[in-house]
């Protein structure tokens, strides 16, 4: 898209205030699990009612000066009048005119693994309807990209997923961030982060549970819930590669789904807790659920939660039926 030069004038930021530098500080990223530096655009600290046009540890490309980039610290007055209350993390934002900024992270691609970049983005008042670009690449190819316009007078979050597969052809380029004003006017950004899961594939549940159950009023037998946990390769994940998965039990209405009455286990082998153990001699997870809790009449639905957020899980999910 081409670029739109528009002669702006950053409301009460007449001025640099170079002078009003304060000590800068670097700080972590937040809870992502790839760290970002400067992800809240904190550093270079400035004071109150002070702008720049850098941004330690981002690189700054296609504008320059007023027509750039930087960070700027709202005054109090400010945050009412000139920007947009709320500021979502620290007292500082990233600002755009049409500069992109840029940052290289010490975390290269890795096949398996899927990756979720988030965003805050604000419209201060009278630059609404701004066109913008975030992007997750790995060195200098784009491997995802989210694009829309920012709100007036608020703060969004905005997220892009890039789940990277075997055989990706970007494995083990560097990954990289960039947020781009792909038409000019300001943009305002904050709170960067960038996680990184591992991704699972389920198959199960196995029988008994491979099809919906149907229990009786008083049937409080356990069933046991089987599957088998995959990597994106293929190969098969055991509790020596991951926190034990836990099962989760939703309660979903009083619909009947009648099923069959399978191989249930009494109910004194019932499991303790929610936590799948792993049976290395059938390779597969197993937690025999028990069902004496769920009176109430109507459709149950289980399904396979991970046992930290290190990873994600993707199908196994199952439902019974308890009669009146």
């Amino acid at each position: 898209m081409e670029r739109k030069l528009v002669n702006l004038v950053k409301g009460a930021l007449q001025f640099i205030c170079i002078a009003g530098f304060i000590m800068a500080i670097s700080l972590p990223a937040s809870a992502a699990s790839i760290p970002i530096i400067n992800y809240s655009f904190e550093d270079p600290a400035v004071s109150p009612g002070c702008w720049t046009t850098s941004i330690n540890e981002w690189v700054i490309t296609d504008g320059e000066g007023d027509r750039g980039a930087g960070v700027w610290r709202p005054t109090a007055d400010q945050s009412s009048t000139a920007f947009v209350e709320g500021i979502p993390h620290g007292f500082q934002v990233g600002w755009s005119n049409g500069g992109d900024i840029t940052q290289t992270l010490p975390a290269n691609l890795t096949p398996g693994h899927r990756y979720t970049l988030s965003v805050w983005i604000g419209g201060r008042p009278g630059f609404s309807g701004i066109d913008y670009a975030f992007i997750l690449a790995g060195d200098s190819t784009l491997i995802s990209q989210q694009t829309g316009e920012n709100y007036p007078n608020t703060w969004s979050m905005v997220t892009i997923t890039y789940t990277s597969l075997p055989g990706d052809g970007n494995a083990g380029k560097p990954l990289a961030i960039k947020l781009i004003n792909t038409e000019g006017g300001q943009l305002n950004f904050d709170k960067v982060t960038l996680d990184e899961v591992f991704v699972l594939t389920c198959t199960g549940f196995l029988p008994p549970f491979d099809k919906p159950l149907t229990l009786k009023k008083k049937d409080k037998r356990a069933i046991p819930v089987k599957m088998v946990l995959h990597d994106l390769f293929g190969n098969i994940i055991t509790d020596a590669d991951i926190t034990p998965p836990v099962i989760n039990v939703t309660y979903g209405s009083s619909e009947t789904i009648l099923g069959y009455d399978a191989d249930l286990v009494p109910p004194g082998l019932s499991d303790n807790g929610n936590a799948f153990r792993y049976d290395p001699l059938g390779q597969v997870w197993i937690i025999n659920l028990a069902t004496k809790q769920f009176t109430a009449q109507g459709l149950y639905t289980v399904t396979v939660k991970p046992g930290d957020d290190s990873y994600v899980i993707e199908g196994c999910s199952q439902t019974f039926t308890r009669l009146p």
